[in-house]
């Protein structure tokens, strides 16, 4: 059996999309569904205005209810909260999956804005690689469906672990990456869709990650990209979000491959 883990604050611009990506190739979707931000971050200042964050976000409740109310045994909700990202897999996968002592041969980690074609998603599913786990390639539309930065060698996106013979997850990091083990990336391609989000929600996204990023301990983001992803020309050009990573996106340009059907 294969099971499919999100995790989930917000979403609703991709998340039925990527839903309907990989459900036919799975037995179960836990859908784990927080109703507050990491480090618990309830307003952000930003050019000396005070934000406070919306609960809920956005409309993501309703379209998970949505596609449970179709695969009422297939999907799963289950709502938790966690301060801080950092294990936040394992934390998951051990207490509402392991523990309950029948364990999925697999298990894919996905966030709501990763969308498969149906040619990628058949083989990823019928992949069969050995050692922990594995991760798949990406890519990464910007801005619009129009355009990608260009790909970044090793970054990770949708991770499969092989947990036929595990008793638990060990250690992860932010994202499902065990600790101190190198992911083996196979030719499987994931479309990220996480710099495409409605200007409304990318502002949230934007003003959580100023938000948190201290509480948790993760990279502070550029105080300018809102700005810069907003009036975005192609011109433009060190596009990463994170202060002093900007280079690691130099620019983006046209993407003209199909994009995935369920978009």
């Amino acid at each position: 059996m294969t099971y499919a883990v999100y995790r989930v604050l917000y979403g609703e611009d991709f998340m039925e999309a990527s839903i309907k990506s990989i459900v036919e190739y799975v037995d179960k979707i836990f859908i784990f569904k927080d109703d507050k931000p990491w480090g618990d971050v309830e307003k952000v200042i930003y050019k000396g205005h005070e934000y406070k964050i919306p609960i809920p976000v956005d409309n993501t409740d309703n379209i998970i209810n949505y596609w449970q109310s179709i695969f009422p045994i297939k999907i799963t909700v289950i709502k938790d909260h966690v301060v801080n990202n950092e294990n936040q897999f394992t934390h998951l996968v051990n207490k509402y999956i392991l523990s309950k002592g029948k364990n999925p041969s697999k298990i894919l980690f996905i966030e709501p804005d990763h969308v498969f074609t149906k040619s990628q998603a058949e083989k990823l599913f019928s992949s069969d690689v050995s050692g922990l786990c594995y991760g798949t390639r990406q890519i990464e539309l910007w801005r619009n469906t129009r355009y990608r930065v260009p790909e970044r060698s090793g970054r990770l996106s949708c991770i499969m672990w092989n947990t036929k013979d595990l008793k638990e997850i060990p250690k992860t990091g932010r994202h499902a990456n065990p600790i101190d083990y190198k992911i083996p990336m196979i030719d499987v391609f994931v479309h990220n869709l996480g710099f495409c989000m409605s200007e409304k929600n990318m502002f949230i996204k934007f003003l959580l990650s100023l938000g948190f990023s201290k509480i948790i301990g993760d990279s502070a983001p550029n105080f300018g990209w809102y700005d810069k992803w907003l009036t975005w020309e192609p011109s433009v050009k060190n596009l990463e979000i994170s202060e002093g990573f900007e280079d690691t996106i130099p620019y983006a340009i046209p993407y003209v491959d199909p994009l995935p059907e369920t978009l």
